[in-house]
């Protein structure tokens, strides 16, 4: 086999990045076919070895071999210096413990060996299959020299019914606080010199392991992190920068701080530094001045006013106050818990924060608002070299970053794509979530309001919970699979609704069980998903023929709101031009019914119907209306459709 000798000068050899062992003259390497690397000892020492490649005979004698050498555990201790070497030892004798358990007692002899004969017109086929068992072992305590550790284990393995022991060396290397351990195989052919070998030969090799490390980059820079701050601050250049697009807007980055080039990514960074310093450095963020990053944007309950009006900026703070951050609308320095606007069209809103202005750095979060959208970023900025107006600068440079904020648009298709990748066979045509198949999640009992998530303000129905119906769950696994999701655009197409001043019927217009039902509020678009709940009215598609519908409402529901037909046709159109869809085809009369005596009006055998619009039957003053209209819906076992309290 080929093997490397060393001169008589021996070699610093590396086996990992960052990792150097010194081999004295007399050792052979070689990397095995896992690319591991196997060393051992020849002894004598052949009359062929020379420094670099030569044949070594696979019969030649040996001192020692540490075969498939290998990292096996990266971590950082957490134990003063003093006591990382006892930590170590602590560590990799329980490591020993494992290796070395007798696990041989789950399997019979006949389960671990097989052995079948297999007859061809060629003559016999004999297959043999084994299998091995952990049978116990012995180690040898841990003891550290400088920086290195080793412990050798004696594995005992139970091969069919005999028995054989493997050793091995366990070896752990540290750099406080940094620490690794490493695995080999270790063959001592003299059993009677094996001490004596280890000890004088192989451990002293194994002590000169050493981490290794590249020139650091204040070596290579010739200068400190700190004293390279106020240059690239000074440096950044917002009058030349380049354009990136991010989402829906254009954003300069400033001649200074560079970025990475990632499509598409899902945070990109933006960061101030020296070009020779490339992203992966391990000094890296110690020399960053500037960093920035900017995050996909996530969608959001829909804004409707123009966010440079009064109405747009009461949304935002709504949307921030449920994020637990306060709107301080106000320009001027920022304070922590507090957010000051940076920006702001009818399109777009962008405010920041500040999170953290500790000993070495200031550290902002911003947020930038479209109609659809929510994208969060953060600043973070250094203060060494900076003097005292340190948060001045950097609050200066964040502002002139996120007033260079330019929409490009193109939220529609973002939400679309979005919206299908979230909601599956729940999205309709343009990605929103599917408007009739949410109606339909809350006629079929899927969802429901629960008691005190739904109130009136005076103004719009407020809704803070929806919540999914336990018994229904296992029915509906891509709901419960996708709460988060779904859970949010429910959300969002309630509210849509909530705000559809076409859906608003004054409650002095309904009759009065209604009005008593909803507390004497007003009907709304969220309330039309409460009374969904109650099966008290229904929307069926034509299988035969999409678009076409017939629309099915409670003889008692019909007859206590104004216009019950045109109502329930207009807000039919409203949940199809929520998907974009064209306005629906309705070519019969409202169909009425009493749904307290259907359950579930589409099981076979259809409902009993009541009539057409001009015959409908009931007395809405018996007892079994007052049923329906009384039915408490904290009588149903419910589990959290997370996502859709506005509070989340």
């Amino acid at each position: 086999m080929q093997v490397n000798g060393v001169s008589p000068g021996g070699k610093e050899l590396e086996l990992f990045p960052g990792l150097s062992l010194q081999i004295p003259f007399g050792v052979v390497y070689a990397r095995n076919e896992d690319g591991n690397w196997d060393l051992s000892m020849p002894w004598p020492a052949p009359r062929n070895y020379r420094d670099g490649p030569f044949e070594l005979d696979d019969e030649a004698q040996l001192d020692w071999k540490l075969t498939d050498f290998r990292k096996i555990f990266d971590g950082t201790l957490e134990v003063p210096q003093a006591e990382a070497a006892r930590a170590v030892e602590e560590h990799m004798e329980e490591l020993a413990q494992g290796l070395t358990e007798d696990k041989d007692q789950s399997e019979s002899d006949e389960d671990r060996y097989t052995f079948d004969v297999d007859e061809k017109e060629d003559g016999l086929t004999f297959q043999a299959d084994f299998s091995t068992a952990q049978a116990g072992g012995s180690y040898e305590k841990p003891v550290t020299m400088g920086n290195v550790t080793l412990c050798v284990i004696h594995q005992r393995m139970r091969v069919m019914r005999f028995h054989i022991t493997v050793s091995h060396l366990l070896v752990g290397v540290t750099d406080y606080p940094h620490m690794r351990y490493y695995l080999a195989g270790l063959s001592v052919p003299d059993e009677e010199k094996r001490e004596e070998i280890l000890r004088k030969r192989l451990s002293p090799l194994l002590y000169s392991l050493k981490f290794t490390a590249p020139p650091s980059l204040s070596d290579i820079l010739g200068k400190t992190p700190e004293e390279l701050f106020p240059a690239a601050v000074r440096s950044l250049d917002f009058a030349a920068g380049e354009t990136v697009e991010a989402g829906e807007f254009a954003v300069t980055i400033p001649n200074g701080l560079h970025y990475t080039r990632t499509e598409n990514p899902e945070t990109r960074l933006f960061t101030a530094i020296p070009r020779e310093i490339p992203f992966d450095a391990e000094d890296f963020w110690a020399y960053s001045a500037v960093a920035l990053t900017l995050q996909t944007g996530a969608p959001i309950v829909n804004i409707h006013a123009p966010l440079n009006t009064a109405d747009g900026e009461k949304e935002v703070e709504l949307i921030l106050q449920s994020l637990s951050i306060s709107d301080s609308s106000s320009a001027g320095q920022t304070a922590a818990g507090k957010t000051t606007r940076a920006a702001r069209s009818p399109d777009h809103y962008i405010c920041y924060e500040l999170i953290d202005d500790n000993d070495v750095d200031i550290n902002f979060r911003y947020y930038v608002f479209t109609k659809s959208f929510l994208y969060a970023g953060q600043y973070v900025g250094k203060k060494a070299g900076l003097g005292p107006n340190y948060r001045k600068t950097h609050t200066g440079l964040l502002e002139t970053y996120l007033q260079g904020f330019r929409y490009t648009g193109g939220g529609e298709k973002l939400l679309e794509a979005a919206g299908r990748r979230a909601l599956g066979r729940y999205a309709g045509s343009n990605g929103h979530m599917d408007a009739l198949k949410a109606v339909q999640l809350f006629n079929l009992d899927v969802l429901f309001f629960p008691d005190g998530a739904f109130s009136w303000d005076g103004t719009h129905h407020v809704f803070t919970g929806i919540h999914l119906n336990a018994e229904k769950a296992e029915e509906y696994p891509d709901v419960k699979d996708h709460l988060d999701e779904i859970g949010k655009a429910v959300f969002a197409l309630v509210n849509e609704c909530e705000q559809d001043e076409r859906l608003r019927v004054p409650a002095a217009k309904l009759g009065a069980d209604l009005r008593r039902f909803l507390n004497g509020a007003d009907l709304t678009g969220a309330a039309l998903f409460h009374l969904a709940a109650y099966h008290l009215f229904w929307f069926k598609e034509d299988e035969e023929a999409p678009g076409r519908f017939s629309i099915l409402v409670d003889t008692r529901l019909k007859n206590t709101i104004p216009h019950s037909t045109e109502y329930f046709r207009t807000f039919l159109e409203i949940l199809r031009a929520y998907n974009g869809d064209p306005a629906p085809e309705v070519p019969g009369p409202v169909t009425v019914f009493r749904a307290v005596d259907i359950p579930d009006i589409f099981e076979d055998g259809g409902p009993c119907l009541a009539g057409s619009d001009d015959d409908a039957s009931g007395d809405e003053d018996d007892e079994e209306y007052q049923d329906i209209l009384g039915i408490l819906q904290g009588s149903m076992d419910s589990v959290d459709l997370s996502g859709l309290s506005e509070s989340d």
